[in-house]
């Protein structure tokens, strides 16, 4: 029996998508959404910080809609999955997306500086 009394592994019938999040696992699924919504938008901007500002604004504020539109896209696919999960999923997500844009900027920083 699996966990909150429910038989088997809880979705294995709706997808993949169902089975983790019944099986408790929304946390874990908001922080990789995160991971995977952050890491190219350091690569995009990491490849443009020795560009012009335009190319750098651009992939500066590319990297926010993508962001953006990639949470939504997470959280309809979660809503329509299992409502109840929203909330932490979100939550873990919104709170990865700020945790690792704080370090993606430390990293910039360090990489702007010069030789010396």
């Amino acid at each position: 029996m699996a966990r909150h009394g429910r038989p088997g592994f809880g979705g294995v019938r709706g997808g993949a998508v169902t089975g983790f999040l019944r099986d408790g696992r929304p946390v874990l699924w908001g922080v990789g959404l995160a991971a995977v919504l952050v890491i190219p938008s350091y690569w995009a901007l990491s490849l443009t910080l020795r560009l012009s500002d335009r190319a750098f604004f651009g992939a500066f504020i590319g990297g926010i809609f993508g962001r953006m539109s990639g949470l939504a896209v997470g959280v309809a696919l979660v809503w329509s999955h299992e409502r109840e999960a929203v909330v932490p999923f979100a939550l873990a997500a919104v709170g990865s997306l700020i945790a690792l844009t704080w370090i993606e900027l430390i990293f910039l920083g360090r990489q702007n500086r010069g030789p010396g």
